[in-house]
Formats: structure tokens, sequence, C-alpha cells
């Protein structure tokens, strides 16, 4: 049971994606040839109406859908395979709702090959490194596509 190395490794992929992302692209240009108005600038940007209900310490889900303060983490066994050795812990899965692998599923599901090709490379990995995390990266998806429930 390698869960932290895993779990380590699926939340990973998303930041080197996005890291691909932003560096790998042209700068983005306005195509105005003069400097916004006011007016324009306010359509990107809309002042929240609500802020007084707003929990900026807990987020969205207020305290209730918080993780635990200070939870136990139960110590299996060291992991010392793959490139990033870690430890395999029990208490990880618990604090993850199906719902939570629901959402981060969907929006996997949405990158293409050629987006998680560019991540690896960007993440200077070999080709044939980066075939085997997409495919078991994929696999995984699928698995979590099964989960999905409405949001």
């Amino acid at each position: 049971m390698r869960i932290f190395h895993r779990r380590s490794a699926v939340l990973a992929v998303p930041a080197v994606i996005a890291s691909a992302a932003m560096t790998c692209h042209p700068p983005i240009k306005s195509t105005l040839n003069r400097p916004p108005t006011a007016a324009e600038m306010a359509q990107l940007c809309q002042a929240p109406k609500d802020l007084e209900r707003r929990d900026p310490f807990h987020g969205v889900g207020g305290a209730r859908l918080a993780p635990a303060p200070h939870p136990t983490f139960t110590f299996k066994a060291k992991d010392t395979s793959g490139y990033s050795p870690g430890y395999d812990v029990e208490e990880l899965l618990r604090q993850i709702r199906t719902q939570d692998v629901s959402w981060t599923t969907r929006l996997l599901s949405r990158l293409t090959q050629k987006q998680k090709r560019d991540a690896f490379r960007a993440a200077a990995y070999p080709d044939d490194v980066a075939r085997r995390f997409i495919a078991r990266l994929d696999s995984k998806i699928s698995d979590g596509l099964k989960l999905c429930v409405s949001p």
C-alpha cells in the first residue's frame, strides 16, 4: 500500500501541467491599440455581494467540511520504491470524500493526451517514464469517473 507516494504523484501532475501551460505559450498581448477604458476593465471583475457571509479561513465549505485539525496518521511502512521515497500511512484516505475525487477526476479528464505529454516533457521526464505515468493517470481517471456524482 503506497498511499502517500501515489497521492503525492497524482497531486504533483496538475501542478506540473499548470506550470507547463503557464511557461510554454507566447506572451499574452492585448488586441487593443490603446489602454482599456474603466468600463472595459470593469467587465473583468465583479465585486462579491455576500462578502460578509464568506469564510476566508475555512473556505467555501466552512468549518463543517474542513479537514480534521489534528489527524492521527498510522505509519504502515516506509516506501523506498519509485523516484521519491515516502511513507505509507492510513489516515490520508479517510479524509478524502467521494465528491472530492469526483470533482478532481472530472477536471483531470478534460486534459488532452498532448497536454499530459507536454507537462511531463516540461518536467524533463524521459518519454518512456512519462508514458507509464500517463497510462497510470488515465487508468486512475477512468476509475474516478466511475465514482462521479452530480456536482
